[in-house]
């Protein structure tokens, strides 16, 4: 009976073999459950280290060597899992040192979360990436494991970086905008504070960019300033910093300078690179530059001291001819203040009666009988007194009051001829200046045409004249507008001729009577007056061949008369013959 009985326990112990072995016979049911469980978790563990969408990276804590990896991984890497598995850290060629990737393992082993976001990483192929790893450090008997959880965020960090040029840098130059030119100049002057050293601030303003933008569109203007941007890099140091601040401003900032004249030195750079021409869509564009210079701590020790400071130098340096630098001091503080005030007047002048129209005698060469009129603005400041053009019409442009004077004037003119005609005086044209912006306005001709007829003038005695680098800049659009006047009477002459780059297959097809000589060319009657003499003849012989007259400015010598009359001049203007002259003093010349 005790035979059956063992020989039942024996076949009921034979009964446990599972598909996972055969326990021992000193196993209890308990541990055979747990030594299940684990091979069941070792295998779902496998399962989901093999197939998640990130890298995983087992490490040895103390030796660094690789113990495993998953196949994400080594698709990232661009590997095999042989080139990986025990080999150290260092030595995989991942990293661009072995000292980086000691780094590395130093940072992982302090089991939390650290991102190298800064492309060191590479990849079989060569491709740079960034990652953010995640370590834990675990322990199996007494050896110690980093388990590494590995994302690649090089598109993110590609997105960031994109954000980060959006809100830094200019979209159109690449240059950086002021935002991130102010952060480096509070770094800058903190270290210069720190170590009493001296940094200066360049404040470039371009002269007259206005002019083309208004004439040759703002698709030119654009590639100008592309251009600037890149002659500034060329004439900074590498520590230096110039930044595009909005239009046609730019700032640069100087650090870590022993004296003023280390400044000088930059501003000269720039001085000399924008006197070179710009060639843009096949024009050959000149535009200087105006500069102010501050000086840290001497001129400011915050940044709106210093910018401001740099701003009003560089105002002063307009205003001293342009295309050159000044530096700051405390007396365009004054000056600034007087500018202020001044512009503020100027928007007052107009409603208050202040401008007042003179007109200077255009007369024929032959026998210097008066011919036509130029009506000139003036202002008669109640404290000032009365200011001539140069002393306040770039204040207009600057200030956008430059269309409410133009058109102040060519009403005043046309009104005025209107009376001297109705008084009986002999009828001769009034030319009247038109600005580029006044001229790009797209109701331009409509204002024209609206003008004549409220002041009852005839056409055929209203002149105007339009800058050279206007008529010929966007010409397409200025031959539409031209030619519609010109259908209703009015004439045309191209000022300022020989300043600027005239097409002369476009000057054929413009309906223009004739073209003003600019006074430059005409005073400049020096060593070099043969040569200039031949320009001066080349460019009549040119307009009488077109059929245009010819009027020369600026005429105040006798031996100008004799040279232009040589040449073949038609008729001159100048203080040889009149200075501009208020209305009521003009009109016995016109009896």
């Amino acid at each position: 009976m005790a035979k059956r009985v063992e020989k039942k326990a024996a076949s009921k112990t034979h009964d446990h073999r599972t598909a996972f072995g055969v326990r021992r016979l000193s196993d209890s049911p308990e541990q055979h459950r747990r030594a299940v469980g684990a091979r069941v978790s070792e295998r779902h563990y496998r399962r989901l280290f093999d197939s998640t969408k990130e890298g995983i990276l087992v490490l040895d804590a103390d030796s660094g060597r690789i113990r495993d990896l998953n196949p994400f991984l080594i698709d990232l890497l661009g590997c095999t899992r042989k080139e990986l598995i025990g080999k150290n850290l260092r030595d995989i060629g991942a990293f661009q040192s072995r000292d980086m990737a000691e780094r590395v393992f130093a940072q992982l082993r302090t089991a939390g979360q650290c991102r190298f976001d800064n492309g060191l990483i590479e990849t079989k192929d060569g491709r740079r990436i960034s990652l953010e790893i995640a370590s834990s450090i675990y322990q199996v008997n007494r050896a110690r494991f980093i388990q590494c959880h590995i994302r690649d965020i090089t598109e993110r960090k590609q997105h960031e970086e994109a954000l980060r040029q959006q809100a830094l840098y200019d979209p159109l130059t690449d240059l950086p905008n002021r935002l991130l030119f102010t952060e480096r100049l509070i770094v800058e002057m903190a270290d210069a504070k720190r170590n009493h050293k001296k940094l200066a601030v360049l404040y470039v303003d371009l002269d007259r960019f206005k002019t083309v933008n208004d004439t040759m569109g703002h698709e030119i203007g654009d590639r100008l300033l592309r251009d600037v941007a890149r002659r500034l890099r060329t004439c900074i140091r590498e520590s230096d910093t110039a930044a595009r601040i909005g239009g046609d401003e730019f700032n640069i900032l100087l650090p870590d300078i022993s004296s003023p004249q280390d400044t000088t030195i930059s501003a000269g750079k720039i001085i000399s690179k924008f006197n070179e021409p710009y060639l843009i869509n096949d024009y050959e564009l000149h535009v200087t530059g105006s500069i102010g210079i501050s000086l840290y701590p001497n001129d400011g020790d915050t940044i709106d001291d210093l910018t401001r400071s740099a701003d009003r130098a560089m105002f002063q340096a307009k205003e001293s001819g342009r295309n050159t630098y000044r530096f700051y001091s405390p007396a365009l503080d004054i000056r600034s203040h007087e500018r202020r005030e001044l512009e503020y007047d100027l928007r007052h002048a107009i409603g208050a009666g202040e401008l007042v129209a003179y007109y200077q005698p255009q007369v024929d060469m032959r026998n210097r009988r008066v011919i036509g009129v130029e009506a000139l603005v003036r202002w008669m400041h109640p404290a000032l007194g009365m200011l001539a053009p140069p002393q306040f019409l770039a204040l207009a442009e600057d200030g956008g009051l430059i269309q409410s004077i133009d058109l102040w004037m060519l009403r005043t003119a046309c009104a005025q001829n209107k009376e001297w005609q109705r008084d009986g005086c002999r009828p001769v044209a009034v030319s009247v200046n038109v600005s580029a912006r006044q001229f790009r306005s797209p109701d331009f001709d409509d204002l024209v045409l609206g003008v004549l007829r409220d002041t009852d003038l005839d056409p055929h005695f209203l002149i105007l004249d339009l800058p050279e680098t206007v008529a010929m800049q966007n010409v397409e659009s200025a031959l539409l507008r031209v030619k519609r006047l010109a259908e209703h009477g009015v004439g045309f002459s191209i000022d300022d001729f020989g300043t600027g780059y005239t097409s002369i297959n476009w000057l054929k097809k413009l309906p223009i009577q004739k073209i003003k000589i600019d006074e430059s060319l005409i005073r400049n009657q020096d060593a070099a007056a043969a040569d200039n003499e031949a320009v001066i003849n080349a460019m009549i012989c040119l307009a009488h061949n077109l059929k245009l007259g010819v009027i020369a400015e600026g005429v105040e010598e006798e031996r100008q008369v004799d040279l232009l009359c040589s040449c073949g001049c038609d008729e001159m203007q100048g203080y040889i013959f009149s200075r501009a002259l208020p209305e009521e003093e003009l009109r016995p010349l016109l009896s």
